[in-house]
């Protein structure tokens, strides 16, 4: 059962992404993007883990970059 925010986020984001998106599982990929931004927004800005929290912005860009790179491809 999703509850109505799932819903919402399924709807609107998770639609608007796969929908920009070429090639096979696109609305997998679109869903691992999704999950991908909130795991880290939660680890980083709710929990406050040390090595997101304190990073050098740039070093966080660059490690993740390669992994939306891929998901986005």
């Amino acid at each position: 059962m999703k509850s109505s925010g799932g819903e919402a986020i399924e709807r609107f984001q998770l639609g608007a992404i796969a929908s920009l998106l070429d090639g096979a599982h696109a609305p997998q990929r679109a869903a691992l993007v999704l999950a991908l931004i909130a795991g880290f927004q939660m680890m980083r800005q709710m929990i406050g883990l040390s090595p997101l929290a304190e990073a050098d912005r740039q070093v966080l860009v660059d490690t993740l970059a390669p992994l939306f790179e891929r998901l986005l491809a």
